[in-house]
């Protein structure tokens, strides 16, 4: 039988950028990703990233992160990660710098987090896709800044709540065609339900049930663009109790029955 983690791979992140810029320094690109997940994989060079709009969860050197607007990371060459976007679309600014010398205790990923980062990389958003071409100055004051945030970020000693809720929101996606009942994965996470509650409160808006039912509906989504499943055995995969439960739960959220929406999306292949 199919399971839900064979059949994501139906649905991998792509990235569709909509402006790059290439200087001294290195490549800026603008863009945002689509999709469920992106599998571990490495670069031969230095990347940046930054949220513009929407949630990511990555996972970098064995540790988890939860990364929305006011984050970035920076990712040394070779560094093996993964992350899947917790919304249906992630906006993004990106930097590809050449691989560098660095110190043997530096961390290979680095996550920090400021207001600046976000005001910054909005700003490069902004003029890469303006019809003007950006100044080389402009683009190196913005790198230089971004470094600059990222060497005064500490490391990581102890495991944050949002690191916490991004290792039970992999769990979560992994595991849609499971009942994932809320006692049950604050057990898993020797948490208590209370606690599991305020982190998903504090990190994502969102209770663990509001948020299972958005990574059940993500999932459903991606799997409707394949016309060889039925309505039912999307239901199965994706953790709902019957095909008519997954309709009317659709339809409520969706505003639209699954087998509609599925006739809208083949008209944008």
């Amino acid at each position: 039988m199919t399971t839900s983690r064979q059949l994501a791979r139906f649905e991998p992140v792509r990235a569709v950028f909509e402006a790059r810029r290439t200087t001294s320094d290195g490549t800026f690109y603008v863009g945002r990703f689509e999709g469920f997940r992106a599998d571990e994989h490495r670069h031969d060079h230095v990347q940046m990233l930054f949220p513009l709009a929407g949630r990511m969860h990555l996972v970098a050197e064995h540790r988890h992160h939860l990364l929305g607007p006011e984050h970035g990371v920076r990712l040394e060459a070779g560094t093996a990660h993964a992350f899947a976007p917790l919304e249906d679309t992630l906006q993004f600014v990106a930097i590809d710098l050449p691989p560098m010398e660095r110190p043997s205790e530096t961390p290979t990923a680095i996550v920090a987090r400021s207001p600046d980062l976000w005001t910054i990389a909005t700003l490069v958003r902004t003029e890469l896709l303006r019809q003007e071409a950006v100044s080389d100055r402009f683009l190196e004051a913005c790198l230089i800044q971004f470094q600059e945030r990222f060497s005064a970020c500490p490391a990581e000693k102890t495991e944050s709540n949002s690191s916490i809720t991004a290792r039970v929101v992999a769990h979560i996606r992994d595991n849609l065609d499971s009942p994932l009942r809320v006692h049950e994965l604050a057990s898993h996470f020797a948490l208590s339900s209370r606690h599991l509650e305020r982190c998903f409160r504090q990190d994502l808006g969102m209770s663990p049930r509001q948020v299972i039912l958005h990574a059940r509906l993500q999932a459903a989504l991606g799997h409707l663009r394949d016309p060889d499943l039925s309505i039912a055995e999307i239901a199965s995969l994706t953790g709902f109790a019957s095909a008519s439960h997954f309709t009317e739960t659709f339809r409520r959220l969706q505003g639209m029955t699954p087998g509609k929406a599925r006739k809208q999306m083949s008209h944008f292949r």
